[in-house]
């Protein structure tokens, strides 16, 4: 898997596209789907609990339902996790963490265009 297609990399596309949207009265959740962003709900929403447990985010809830894809329970229709972006908004640690991590972007795409090169 690409590294900025990993779980990682989804992670900082979220902080990247809450970061961007700083000036906006009201952050447009909607870019940062899960369909936006090319993955699966499940993987979306971990990342998104992940970037909470982390403090790195706020205003956005993931509860897990806790069912399995084979559990009799489970309509067919619901997704094992719901998530709920009130108000999603980037926290100072979050912004650290975007800056650190960022320039490790950076130098993993030069790597890969010059390995690419090379090739």
């Amino acid at each position: 898997m690409d590294y900025m297609n990993s779980s990682f990399g989804i992670m900082l596309k979220i902080l990247r596209e809450i970061d961007r949207q700083m000036d906006s009265k009201k952050i447009d959740a909607s870019s940062f789907t899960h369909e936006r962003l090319g993955i699966t709900h499940e993987r979306w929403a971990r990342c998104l609990a992940l970037l909470l447990e982390a403090g790195y985010i706020r205003g956005i809830t993931v509860i897990d339902n806790g069912w399995e894809d084979d559990d009799p329970l489970k309509d067919e229709s619901e997704n094992r996790f719901f998530v709920d972006m009130e108000s999603p908004e980037i926290t100072i640690e979050g912004l650290k963490f975007l800056a650190e991590n960022t320039a490790v972007a950076r130098l993993y795409k030069t790597v890969k265009n010059v390995k690419d090169l090379v090739k």
